[in-house]
């Protein structure tokens, strides 16, 4: 359960710039709903923009239904101007992730949203700078969704698109906003944009993973939720396995990683999951789902019939989200990526779509990009993160 932070004496801080910043308690069902509101009223006329499921987000801020935010100390903050609000921010300290450096005690900050204005971002920011740095953190890192396995970073390279599922958007300008807070990058999140339809990459693909069979004796099998507490075992294993080694990535909770995996089985088609062995040993998963954001209305909600439609197999979508491609460090460079890369491309086919963005690979994966640019794929879309220090 988050920990509330201790009430201020004040409800909103003046600003120079003429904003005020007002604490908001998320533990009050009004209040979270006007910090999911905020995006929607700043990018109503973006076409890029797709709001998230209200439902979901009322449930991921909820403080006592949300598990990842077990342990955390969260503050959120909506900035003023006049009787607008026009800017959000979270504000989080992680104890485990805190204390990892004990040279660098770091907070965290998430849910940024603001105009093209300077003064609102500067704002905000000096809040969290605040806030963190009364909690005994000397540096802020973000954006972060309560941790990077939810997400994070502030898009910077294909802003001119639509997101797929559960990838977050931003216009142009939040870069030079959070730079101008004093921030600096610190490291990027890469989307890759494949194309199924290109034969020639399809047919390579096919015949290297049949290479990668035969020398490896990797088998790929469909996830089973038949045996649920078993999959969901395996896969918290591989997963917490594959991010050891990259930077910002903490071990995630099991309990934390059952909620993620609920989340993404409201979308899920089994087909589109699927667990590589060697020798009966789960080494790799990847995890398909089809991009139901066309289906959202722009209220944040799906259209009329649409989850009974997608549940029901009918082809709705034309193009998929692969959230997860996790390899045990054991079997990296052994051919598991290219054999589920491949049978999810089989699969994927086989239930109408035609591209697929592989979301959210580190600026290190070196096995995996190479794998995705034998495939055709192309780099299509940056998203950052930032840091600095909270006296700045």
């Amino acid at each position: 359960m988050i920990q509330p932070a201790p009430r201020a004496p004040e409800v909103r801080t003046p600003h120079p710039a003429g904003v005020a910043v007002e604490s908001v308690d998320l533990e009050r069902s009004r209040d979270r709903r006007r910090f999911i509101e905020v995006p929607r009223r700043l990018h109503r006329g973006a076409a890029q923009y797709v709001s998230p499921l209200i439902r979901d987000r009322m449930w991921f801020l909820d403080p006592t239904r949300n598990p990842a935010a077990a342990g955390l100390e969260v503050q959120a903050f909506v900035a003023h101007k006049g009787r607008a609000e026009v800017g959000r921010v979270l504000a989080f300290v992680d104890p485990d992730r805190k204390g990892r450096d004990p040279q660098a005690p770091t907070g965290f900050f998430g849910a940024f949203d603001a105009p093209d204005d300077p003064g609102v971002a500067l704002a905000l920011l000096e809040r969290v700078r605040r806030w963190l740095r009364a909690r005994g953190c000397a540096f802020v890192e973000g954006p972060v969704d309560l941790g990077l396995e939810h997400g994070g970073g502030i898009l910077v390279k294909g802003c001119e698109r639509r997101p797929v599922v559960g990838a977050s958007w931003n216009p142009d300008w939040y870069d030079r906003l959070l730079q101008g807070t004093g921030l600096r990058p610190q490291r990027d999140l890469l989307t890759w944009a494949w194309d199924l339809d290109e034969p020639e990459a399809g047919a390579s693909l096919l015949s290297r993973a049949e290479r990668a069979r035969t020398r490896s004796a990797v088998r790929v099998r469909v996830a089973d939720t038949r045996r649920l507490e078993s999959e969901l075992a395996d896969w918290h294993a591989l997963f917490n396995a594959s991010q050891r080694d990259r930077p910002g990535f903490g071990p995630v909770r099991r309990q934390v990683f059952d909620a993620l995996a609920y989340d993404l089985a409201r979308i899920a088609v089994d087909d589109l999951i699927r667990f590589a062995e060697v020798d009966g040993r789960p080494v790799g998963v990847a995890a398909c789902v089809p991009d139901v954001n066309p289906l959202l209305s722009r209220s944040g909600r799906l259209l009329p019939l649409a989850w009974l439609r997608l549940h029901r197999r009918r082809s709705l979508v034309s193009r998929a989200r692969l959230r997860w491609l996790s390899i045990h460090p054991d079997f990296r460079m052994r051919g598991v990526e290219t054999v589920l890369l491949a049978e999810t491309a089989v699969a994927a086919r086989r239930l109408g779509v035609r591209s697929i963005d592989v979301c959210w690979t580190g600026e290190g994966d070196h096995t995996v990009h190479h794998e995705l640019r034998q495939v055709g794929a192309r780099l299509q879309r940056r998203h950052r993160i930032y840091r600095g220090s909270t006296a700045a």
